[in-house]
């Protein structure tokens, strides 16, 4: 994920805004990451995914099976970034 000091950030707010629209950024203050930014459409899919979760206990043969299965779209693979740190 790529990092900005806060200072930076706020000196190329335009700059920055329009790059974290493509995938999201981190920004540091004090070398240490303070806060994300990103698209409002990243936001609300990892906000609507994290209205959908269960206990592990409550999930039943035929959703595991799903959800082995199941593969993310494409046009997400940028969100894999957020794991990489």
């Amino acid at each position: 994920m790529e990092k900005v000091t806060a200072v930076e950030f706020q000196n190329n707010f335009g700059e920055y805004s329009a790059k974290a629209e493509r995938r999201p950024m981190a920004i540091t203050k004090y070398g240490k990451p303070r806060l994300i930014i990103m698209s409002v459409e990243d936001f609300m899919q990892i906000l609507q995914h994290t209205q959908k979760s269960f206990h592990v206990s409550e999930l039943g043969d035929a959703q595991i099976e799903a959800i082995l299965k199941a593969e993310a779209p494409k046009e997400n693979e940028h969100l894999n970034d957020l794991l990489d740190d």
